[in-house]
């Protein structure tokens, strides 16, 4: 299965300048699933101020406009590495090379 890009959560002023229900912030999470193993890394980015003439309606923004804009806020190097740490997690609770734990 490939790396699944999620967006969680979009927070939103109701007015700024002209404009309404503008998204500043958005939460999202990365992850990866193989049978029962599962790994992810989440956070959150801050958008810069949209410009007018390209500002998307709140009801109009799709999952593929938020991931997106989560991917360019991030910028092609940390998204590469989300997605190379993303694998290392799965490979390791697939086969394990650390253990925590007591004896008892």
């Amino acid at each position: 299965m490939a790396v699944t890009w999620n967006v969680d959560l979009l927070d939103r002023v109701k007015t700024a300048d002209s404009l309404s229900h503008v998204v500043g912030q958005v939460h999202w999470e990365v992850y990866e699933v193989d049978g029962m193993h599962k790994a992810r890394s989440y956070g959150t980015v801050h958008l810069s101020p949209p410009d007018a003439s390209s500002f998307t309606p709140y009801a109009d923004i799709t999952k593929e406009d938020a991931n997106a804009w989560v991917k360019a806020a991030l910028g092609s190097d940390k998204v590469t590495e989300l997605e190379t740490g993303i694998a290392v997690k799965l490979a390791e609770k697939k086969s394990p090379t650390k253990f925590s734990g007591v004896p008892w």
